[in-house]
């Protein structure tokens, strides 16, 4: 199995298929989309799991992570509940780029 995928689950909905780093590498299925700092904490709430993506695999997120790194500050994907879609509330607004500063000179 890569490192993770974007794939259908037997629901239909998208997910992503991944490995937990810090449970044996347990395939674990993801939500697609980031959330922020109130969808981790409602998720949470409801039972979910949350997970730092990272290049060398999914993290799960504790108590002390949450505090040090919000979402928003990192990336977080929640587990996948069959039939229960993420609220829009929940889901991360992309940060924008830092600009580039454009150091061309144009001939007026």
């Amino acid at each position: 199995m890569p490192k993770q995928q974007l794939t259908r689950h037997t629901c239909g909905a998208h997910v992503i298929t991944a490995l937990d780093r810090h449970r044996a590498a347990i395939p674990i299925t993801l939500e697609p989309y980031p959330i922020n700092p109130l969808g981790e904490a409602a998720a949470l709430q409801d039972g979910r799991h949350s997970y730092q993506a990272r290049d060398y695999g999914q993290g799960r997120r504790r108590a002390h992570h949450i505090r040090q790194q919000p979402a928003g500050q990192v990336t977080v994907l929640i587990t996948h509940k069959c039939h229960q879609p993420i609220p829009h509330e929940w889901i991360a607004t992309p940060r924008p780029r830092p600009a580039k500063p454009n150091d061309q000179e144009v001939n007026f």
